[in-house]
């Protein structure tokens, strides 16, 4: 939960870490010297979706992750992976491992 509770940040619907990671699977990545890495993920039809991630480390944990969890997707027999973020580095680093955007989600604030 301590590397689960860094992407609370991206919780823009304000529901709670609880709700996002329920019914989820974890897994902690280990054998990277001083980094670590935690995600929680379930299937969603035919696609691995990645409900949370959080980590940290001298590596690039976004690239490690994502190639993990699309191995584990693969063994599941299912045909992708998928995840929603507001991170644009995150977007950037995706995008070189090979994901596509594939939509937007826009949000006007109207009572703050």
């Amino acid at each position: 939960m301590p590397l689960l509770n860094l992407a609370i940040a991206d919780d823009v619907q304000g529901v709670g870490l609880e709700n996002i990671i329920s019914g989820c699977k974890f897994f902690i990545l280990s054998g990277v010297p001083g980094s670590k890495f935690a995600y929680a993920v379930k299937a969603a039809g035919s696609e691995l979706w990645v409900q949370a991630a959080g980590g940290s480390g001298a590596v690039d944990l976004s690239a490690f992750g994502l190639a993990v969890i699309e191995q584990q997707a693969a063994a599941a027999g299912l045909g992708s992976v998928g995840f929603q973020t507001r991170r644009r580095g995150l977007v950037r680093k995706a995008a070189r491992a090979g994901y596509q955007v594939d939509g937007y989600i826009m949000r006007k604030i109207i009572n703050a």
